[in-house]
């Protein structure tokens, strides 16, 4: 119940238990004046729980939690009675961009916060259950996350199946008061027709009411399954949500600004990975960041409101810049919206510009990739990310002219010679209004 009063209704209702024996209580009562928890506005109630004997208080426990309303269906995803559009990250956790798991609270929230900031809505995290710090962190700062319980990445059986079973089951018991959890993961990859049934059994046994799906990686084609999606690719679907759980992993350091600022990198250059060229994992940041709008945009081209079948979005693999699997020219320092002191790269204000907004950007934003402090003999394309109509470029007040569009978000200007003085970028909606501009 919720404030200090006791229903006195609830009072009524005795239970009596015998010695040595258990029972499950239940009690319900109408509450008013809620606020729903919802991304970006992490609303918290305390909930206390009394218990009484012969009406007297024994115990008290208190509760913070969330409530909202959620649906999955039409191949969508429903918050508070709204269709959201899934954008975020996908972030290992087993080190959490070396931030790990043996740091304050507020280090928790202010990387998590920024995840919100730059638009993000949703964390999954990978491969094994979340901290319970960084759970209440995403309570705290709105942002929606998927819970892992174990994982092989593959299909496993026995004794390993029943360690994942374990681990789900009590995972849902320690954090199915936590309003941020959207997502239960059975898997980093796809698991079992009757291997998923007995996880949606184990999620109705013990959060009936939790407003969660239950689900896996791949499981494009289950019957069980209550929401899916590849690594990599664009999924629609007309029934259960389909979005994408890794995309754009293509990797590059925040050291490398472009190919004109020191220290010089050659955009792609690298040794080889496998035998076979590694230039999508030794980019730099404008090309990085440029990278990203184009996947982003294969999902939200085919967005809710766009046909029958639609993409519920994705997340971009990883959030910040961390060790990686040596595909590189080095093996740290790589990928990422922000580097491991949480320092933003081009692609978070990419992001920024993109998902400002629970499926279309809701408001207009711009930003001009790069810099504008280079040599006098520099001639390069400057390319420009928003979600205006039109950007028109400046420097020094005097026009260059509009940018060519492409990927619904990136204005390229070609071979602009660089000059001392101010760079600016203009947006304009359809009418020629300016909407937009920075500098």
């Amino acid at each position: 119940m919720i404030g200090k009063e006791i229903d006195k209704d609830i009072l009524r209702k005795k239970q009596i238990i015998e010695p040595g024996a258990t029972k499950q209580l239940e009690a319900t009562s109408l509450i008013s004046g809620l606020n729903f928890w919802s991304w970006g506005y992490g609303y918290l109630h305390n909930v206390r729980t009394t218990l009484l004997v012969n009406i007297k208080v024994v115990d008290i426990v208190n509760t913070k939690t969330g409530f909202r309303k959620t649906d999955f269906k039409d191949g969508m995803i429903y918050l508070n009675d709204r269709v959201i559009m899934v954008h975020g990250y996908a972030q290992e956790l087993q080190t959490n961009g070396r931030l790990c798991t043996s740091i304050p609270a507020w280090l928790s929230d202010y990387s998590n916060g920024l995840m919100v900031e730059s638009g993000g809505n949703l964390v999954r995290w990978m491969h094994i259950t979340p901290s319970k710090q960084d759970i209440e962190s995403c309570d705290r700062v709105g942002l929606m996350q998927t819970m892992p319980a174990g994982d092989a990445e593959k299909v496993v059986g026995g004794i390993r199946w029943n360690q994942r079973v374990a681990v789900m089951h009590d995972a849902i018991i320690y954090n199915r008061n936590n309003p941020s959890i959207i997502f239960y993961e059975c898997g980093n990859e796809s698991i079992s027709e009757v291997h998923m049934k007995e996880m949606k059994a184990l999620r109705d046994q013990f959060d009936p009411y939790g407003g969660r799906a239950i689900g896996s990686r791949e499981m494009l084609d289950s019957k069980e399954a209550e929401y899916g999606g590849e690594m990599l690719y664009t999924n629609k679907s007309a029934h259960i949500p389909m979005w994408a759980m890794e995309y754009s992993r293509d990797e590059g350091s925040r050291k490398y600004w472009d190919e004109w600022t020191p220290p010089y990198h050659k955009d792609g250059d690298g040794p080889l990975h496998k035998g076979q060229s590694a230039a999508s994992y030794n980019r730099n940041m404008e090309s990085h960041a440029l990278e990203n709008v184009k996947r982003w945009y294969e999902f939200w081209k085919e967005r809710p409101g766009m046909g029958k079948r639609v993409s519920s979005g994705g997340v971009n693999i990883v959030w910040s810049e961390t060790n990686t699997h040596h595909r590189g020219e080095e093996n740290y320092r790589r990928s990422g919206e922000v580097d491991a002191m949480r320092i933003k790269k081009q692609n978070y204000f990419a992001h920024e510009v993109m998902w400002d907004g629970w499926v279309n950007p809701e408001r207009f934003r711009i930003h001009i990739i790069g810099h504008w402090n280079y040599g006098t003999k520099v001639k390069k394309d400057i390319f420009v990310l928003s979600s205006a109509e039109k950007v028109a470029l400046y420097i020094n007040g005097k026009t260059v002219g509009y940018g060519e569009k492409s990927d619904g978000f990136i204005f390229k200007f070609k071979n602009v010679k660089w000059t001392p003085g101010k760079i600016t970028a203009i947006g304009y909606d359809a009418k020629g209004n300016e909407v937009c501009k920075h500098f």
